[in-house]
């Protein structure tokens, strides 16, 4: 999986933003939609296909909550404020590894998200 760092995406959109060539309707969206990466990414970014996976098998983050409400650490995992709730689902979706889990096969996949949404909740407690 392809990773960026956000300063390198702060780089690219600095230059597009100043080049002399007039932009076109596409290329405004895509700009806007850089520096809405910018502005809510982390220091480093995973560039994955969403459309491509979701093709193939639909994972999304719709499983990670189905695993962290039905896992091993279901009763901590409702114990959480929404927020911290929220925020465990997030981690947990930005540390699966999506080819893994394309790769794999459904029982394997299901496993890829309940590992990692069980990785963070053991840091948690």
């Amino acid at each position: 999986m392809n990773s960026i760092q956000k300063n390198s995406l702060l780089n690219i959109l600095a230059a597009a933003q100043n080049s002399a060539k007039p932009l076109n309707e596409d290329d405004k969206k895509a700009l806007k939609e850089l520096e809405r990466l910018c502005a809510e990414g982390a220091d480093e970014m995973r560039l994955v296909d969403c459309a491509a996976y979701e093709a193939v098998n639909m994972w999304g983050i719709s499983d990670v909550w189905i695993s962290a409400m039905s896992g091993m650490y279901q009763t901590d995992f409702q114990t959480l404020a929404p927020n911290e709730a929220e925020q465990v689902v997030d981690q947990a979706f930005e540390a699966i590894d999506w080819d893994e889990v394309e790769n794999a096969a459904w029982k394997a996949g299901s496993d890829v998200i309940n590992n990692a949404v069980n990785n963070i909740m053991a840091e948690k407690n």
